[in-house]
């Protein structure tokens, strides 16, 4: 016959194991949250075509880091393009899809990265 103690052992594991599982999945999404997104390196020379997005931050970005700046902060957002113009300023494109890319002297690309 088996010793009359010989269930409780393993019983206050399964409690502490549970106990501890339970935790956490409350505190857990706190510590293993992932990164926030964030844009690529800049590419100079290169304008991704079509997929244009409205946005008011777009219209008042008058650099590329401005223009990349508002569409990490557009939900929308994928990637963007940043036409310089010949007087200064620009004009900002955010686009919510990564297109073609094409040449352009003029231009400057990034794109969104979500981390996994």
């Amino acid at each position: 016959m088996a010793n009359e103690g010989s269930l409780g052992k393993p019983l206050i594991a399964l409690a502490a194991l549970l106990l501890v599982a339970g935790t956490v999945l409350w505190w857990g999404h706190k510590v293993f949250a992932k990164a926030p997104p964030y844009m690529d390196k800049l590419m100079y020379g290169v304008y991704l075509q079509g997929n244009d997005i409205e946005s008011k931050d777009a219209e008042d970005a008058n650099t590329e880091e401005q223009c990349s700046k508002s569409c990490l902060q557009d939900s929308r957002c994928k990637a963007m393009s940043f036409v310089e113009s010949q007087w200064g300023g620009g004009v900002c494109r955010l686009k919510d899809k990564v297109s073609a890319r094409s040449s352009a002297w003029a231009a400057i690309s990034a794109v969104k990265v979500f981390p996994r």
